[in-house]
């Protein structure tokens, strides 16, 4: 397939195949022996015939085939889920807080400005709404426009005088 890269999808079937009747680790079997009760015969098992050997399912083993899959679902979710929350901490902004955001600084010698002597957090602004858990708008303590968004990890509280 690598020779000629125009028709790739010609065996795009056989991939298929092969994805759903591998083992997958998260439930512990392959999608298409859950949904369908028995391994689906590859190729070249379609070649052969192979129907003598393949048993029938009752319906109590495909319960407990789904029963363990959900469990297995579980687990994989809360593996995942601990992995990713690892080093997460909570949100402590409310609204109506002061806070500061990080500046993005750029240099341009064009106009004689240089990035690393511009201050690196905003002036202090009232914390107007949150637009999602980690996401607030902000808006100026005196004119009371918006003046932006920011994701929480780019602020910082402000606990002196506006």
């Amino acid at each position: 397939h690598s020779q000629n890269h125009t028709d790739w999808d010609t065996n795009l079937h056989l991939f298929q195949v092969a994805f759903n009747s591998a083992k997958h680790e998260s439930i512990g079997t392959s999608p298409a022996e859950i949904f369908l009760g028995y391994k689906i015969t590859s190729p070249l098992e379609n070649n052969w015939n192979l129907d003598d050997l393949l048993q029938t399912q009752d319906s109590r083993d495909m319960q407990r085939r789904w029963s363990q899959a959900l469990d297995r679902l579980e687990v994989a979710h809360r593996k995942v889920a601990r992995q990713y929350n690892q080093g997460r901490l909570p949100v402590n902004f409310r609204i109506g807080d002061l806070a500061m955001f990080r500046r993005v600084n750029l240099s341009n010698a064009a106009n004689q400005i240089s990035a690393k002597l511009q201050p690196l957090w905003s002036r202090p602004l009232v914390i107007h709404d949150f637009t999602s858990p980690v996401t607030v708008t902000l808006r100026c303590p005196k004119s009371g426009k918006l003046i932006r968004s920011a994701h929480v990890s780019h602020l910082k509280k402000y606990f002196g005088p506006i």
